[in-house]
Protein backbone atom coordinates (compact mmCIF):
# COMPACT_ATOMS: atom_id res chain seq x y z
CA UNK A 1 0.00 0.00 0.00
CA UNK A 2 1.32 3.44 -0.94
CA UNK A 3 0.49 6.56 1.79
CA UNK A 4 0.96 10.50 -0.05
CA UNK A 5 2.28 12.48 2.47
CA UNK A 6 1.74 16.31 1.11
CA UNK A 7 3.11 19.59 2.74
CA UNK A 8 3.53 23.42 1.38
CA UNK A 9 6.42 25.02 0.61
CA UNK A 10 7.96 27.41 3.23
CA UNK A 11 8.24 30.81 3.35
CA UNK A 12 11.62 32.08 4.18
CA UNK A 13 12.13 36.22 4.31
CA UNK A 14 14.33 37.59 1.70
CA UNK A 15 16.41 40.47 1.01
CA UNK A 16 15.47 42.85 -2.48
CA UNK A 17 18.55 42.32 -4.42
CA UNK A 18 20.03 44.37 -8.05
CA UNK A 19 18.44 40.84 -9.96
CA UNK A 20 15.25 40.54 -7.99
CA UNK A 21 14.70 44.49 -6.12
CA UNK A 22 10.92 43.26 -5.06
CA UNK A 23 12.10 40.21 -3.35
CA UNK A 24 10.40 40.27 0.14
CA UNK A 25 10.39 36.17 0.27
CA UNK A 26 11.31 32.88 -1.29
CA UNK A 27 9.16 29.85 -0.91
CA UNK A 28 10.93 26.34 -0.63
CA UNK A 29 10.69 23.01 -0.01
CA UNK A 30 11.83 22.32 3.12
CA UNK A 31 11.64 20.67 6.35
CA UNK A 32 12.22 21.12 10.36
CA UNK A 33 15.38 19.78 11.14
CA UNK A 34 17.46 18.32 14.32
CA UNK A 35 20.67 15.66 14.28
CA UNK A 36 21.30 13.36 16.43
CA UNK A 37 24.68 11.90 16.97
CA UNK A 38 25.59 8.79 19.55
CA UNK A 39 22.32 10.00 21.71
CA UNK A 40 23.20 13.91 21.50
CA UNK A 41 20.35 16.06 20.21
CA UNK A 42 21.26 19.12 18.59
CA UNK A 43 18.77 21.49 20.80
CA UNK A 44 16.73 23.65 18.13
CA UNK A 45 15.86 23.29 14.78
CA UNK A 46 16.63 24.00 11.70
CA UNK A 47 15.75 24.07 8.26
CA UNK A 48 16.46 21.67 5.69
CA UNK A 49 15.86 21.58 2.25
CA UNK A 50 14.59 19.08 0.37
CA UNK A 51 16.97 19.50 -3.05
CA UNK A 52 16.70 17.05 -6.39
CA UNK A 53 20.15 18.47 -7.26
CA UNK A 54 21.97 17.15 -4.30
CA UNK A 55 23.62 13.36 -4.22
CA UNK A 56 23.09 13.09 -0.12
CA UNK A 57 22.18 14.72 2.72
CA UNK A 58 24.58 17.39 3.54
CA UNK A 59 24.36 20.00 6.92
CA UNK A 60 26.41 22.28 8.13
CA UNK A 61 29.61 21.61 10.17
CA UNK A 62 28.47 24.09 12.72
CA UNK A 63 25.67 22.17 13.84
CA UNK A 64 27.92 18.78 13.40
CA UNK A 65 30.17 20.08 15.87
CA UNK A 66 27.94 21.27 18.76
CA UNK A 67 26.57 17.93 18.60
CA UNK A 68 29.98 16.57 19.14
CA UNK A 69 31.27 15.52 15.98
CA UNK A 70 34.77 15.66 15.20
CA UNK A 71 33.89 16.75 11.64
CA UNK A 72 37.25 15.99 9.56
CA UNK A 73 37.42 12.99 11.05
CA UNK A 74 34.74 11.93 8.42
CA UNK A 75 35.40 10.13 4.97
CA UNK A 76 35.88 13.20 2.72
CA UNK A 77 34.44 14.01 -0.26
CA UNK A 78 35.57 16.76 -2.65
CA UNK A 79 31.96 18.69 -3.53
CA UNK A 80 30.77 21.59 -5.77
CA UNK A 81 26.92 23.05 -4.81
CA UNK A 82 25.54 26.25 -3.92
CA UNK A 83 27.82 26.62 -1.29
CA UNK A 84 30.58 26.74 -3.51
CA UNK A 85 33.74 23.97 -3.59
CA UNK A 86 34.91 22.55 -0.51
CA UNK A 87 35.24 18.74 1.28
CA UNK A 88 32.22 17.16 2.80
CA UNK A 89 33.07 14.85 5.74
CA UNK A 90 30.26 11.73 6.32
CA UNK A 91 29.21 10.48 9.11
CA UNK A 92 26.19 8.01 10.67
CA UNK A 93 23.85 10.26 12.12
CA UNK A 94 20.01 10.03 12.87
CA UNK A 95 18.17 12.55 11.09
CA UNK A 96 15.05 14.16 12.82
CA UNK A 97 12.31 15.99 10.42
CA UNK A 98 8.66 17.37 11.14
CA UNK A 99 6.18 16.64 8.72
CA UNK A 100 2.68 18.04 8.99
CA UNK A 101 3.70 18.47 12.82
CA UNK A 102 4.52 14.31 12.73
CA UNK A 103 8.15 13.65 13.50
CA UNK A 104 10.05 11.12 11.59
CA UNK A 105 13.16 10.30 12.14
CA UNK A 106 16.02 8.01 9.78
CA UNK A 107 19.58 7.02 10.14
CA UNK A 108 21.54 8.88 7.30
CA UNK A 109 25.28 8.83 6.08
CA UNK A 110 25.12 12.32 5.91
CA UNK A 111 27.95 15.11 4.71
CA UNK A 112 28.53 18.27 7.06
CA UNK A 113 30.52 20.65 4.84
CA UNK A 114 31.69 24.30 6.20
CA UNK A 115 30.53 26.07 3.35
CA UNK A 116 27.09 25.38 4.37
CA UNK A 117 27.57 27.22 8.02
CA UNK A 118 26.52 31.18 6.22
CA UNK A 119 23.39 29.62 5.02
CA UNK A 120 22.42 27.96 8.05
CA UNK A 121 20.06 25.13 6.07
CA UNK A 122 20.61 21.73 5.56
CA UNK A 123 20.30 19.84 2.35
CA UNK A 124 18.20 16.92 2.18
CA UNK A 125 19.81 14.59 -1.25
CA UNK A 126 18.67 11.72 -3.34
CA UNK A 127 21.21 9.66 -0.86
CA UNK A 128 20.12 9.26 2.58
CA UNK A 129 16.32 11.20 1.96
CA UNK A 130 14.90 10.58 -1.71
CA UNK A 131 15.27 6.81 -1.40
CA UNK A 132 13.55 6.37 1.55
CA UNK A 133 10.54 7.16 -0.71
CA UNK A 134 8.86 5.36 -3.42
CA UNK A 135 8.60 8.78 -4.78
CA UNK A 136 9.00 12.56 -4.20
CA UNK A 137 7.18 15.37 -6.46
CA UNK A 138 8.24 18.78 -5.70
CA UNK A 139 5.49 21.13 -7.50
CA UNK A 140 6.97 24.73 -8.08
CA UNK A 141 3.95 25.59 -9.36
CA UNK A 142 1.53 24.64 -6.20
CA UNK A 143 4.45 25.10 -4.08
CA UNK A 144 3.69 21.71 -2.79
CA UNK A 145 5.93 18.60 -1.79
CA UNK A 146 4.32 15.20 -2.01
CA UNK A 147 6.52 12.18 -0.88
CA UNK A 148 4.97 8.57 -1.63
CA UNK A 149 5.90 6.11 0.66
CA UNK A 150 4.97 1.67 1.04
CA UNK A 151 3.56 1.00 4.20
CA UNK A 152 4.41 -2.89 4.64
Amino acid sequence: MIRTITFPYIRFPAYPTDAFPVRTFVERPALQTTIEYQGKVFPNFFFSIIDSGADSCVFPSIIGRQIGIDIYSGRSEATVGVAGSGTTFYHSVTVHVSIQGQLYHFDCYAGFLDGLDQFGFGLLGHHGFFNLFESVTLDSKKKIVELKVEIP
